[in-house]
This record gives structure tokens, sequence and C-alpha cells, in this order.
């Protein structure tokens, strides 16, 4: 079994700005802080830096924290000429989210997005644009004991929201 890594080996970069810019091309050897510390990281753990991983990696953490679904990311590296299967691209995606680097947000039983800001916050989703975005954290309220054994490792909320008909009348007025 492969050892699990600390919270402490995957804190957030807080200084990425919060937005991506489109059509920002991407060079492999060149790696943001976070990318290289993610690599490391992985690496520390027996978890070889393969080119795809490098690929993937540099990508999913080029200046900005995003939610993004596995499909979605296969085709942005399809479109920068990568050449990678979506298999690759899942596995890839399910190690960083076991060794914390990703936190994979369970839509539906047909969705799944994953998100490259482990800060602790929650989610809203549109059900109806099938836009998400974070929202700070609030107190969840009383859960039901845990059984002997268990600890909570975290509680994630995900609003899931719709426009209200008298905003759907305010835009036809």
């Amino acid at each position: 079994m492969m050892p699990m890594m600390t919270p402490t080996d995957a804190t957030p970069n807080t200084s990425a700005p919060d937005v991506c810019r489109e059509g920002e091309s991407l060079s492999v050897p060149r790696l943001s802080e976070r990318a290289r510390r993610c690599l490391q990281s992985l690496k520390r753990h027996a978890v070889r830096p393969t080119l795809q991983r490098r690929m993937i990696v540099a990508h999913i953490f080029e200046g900005c924290a995003r939610h993004f679904s596995a499909e979605r990311l296969h085709a942005e590296l399809k479109d920068k000429r990568h050449r990678l299967s979506l298999a690759t691209v899942y596995n890839t995606l399910h190690l960083l989210t076991r060794h914390r680097w990703l936190k994979e947000i369970v839509l539906d039983k047909e969705q799944t997005l994953f998100d490259s800001n482990i800060s602790r916050h929650h989610h809203l989703y549109n059900i109806e644009t099938q836009s998400i975005e974070d929202i700070a954290p609030v107190p969840v309220g009383t859960l039901p004991p845990l059984p002997p054994g268990i600890s909570l490792e975290s509680v994630e909320v995900v609003l899931r929201v719709r426009p209200s008909q008298n905003a759907e009348r305010k835009n036809n007025a």
C-alpha cells in the first residue's frame, strides 16, 4: 500500500490567480511552483513523475485554481497537442486526489469534477448552467455520532441551485 501524504504536503498555492486565462500555452519543462511541489511530493511517495504525469500536473496547476472534468482536461491537453489517453488522465486525477493534491466533487452519478483548490471550502452548483463556484465554508450543524474506530476527515457541501421563478419573470419583463 502506498503511503499517504500529510496535509502539510498538500498546502494550496494561495498566491495563484483566481482566474484562468484562455489560450495560455504550456511548456512542460517550465513548471509552476505548485506543480513542482506536487511532483516532488509524489516522487517522495514512490510515484514516478512520468512525462504524461508531468504534462497533466503542469496543466492543472498552471496559474489558477479551477474545477474541471477528466474529459475537459483531456480535451485541453489534446488542444495543446499532448498525446494522452483518457484513461491516463483519469488515473492521474485519481492519483492526485488520493494524495490530496485535488478534491473530487461528485455532482451526481454521471458527473464528477475535480477541484485544484484543496483549501477548506464549499461549492455552489447551478443546475441549469452547469457552472460551479467556490463559496466560503460555514458551520454545517450537528452531525450524527460516528461508529467507533472512524474519524471524520472533512465535510463537503455542494449547494445545487437554479434561478428562481421570480428571477425569470423579472428577466422576461
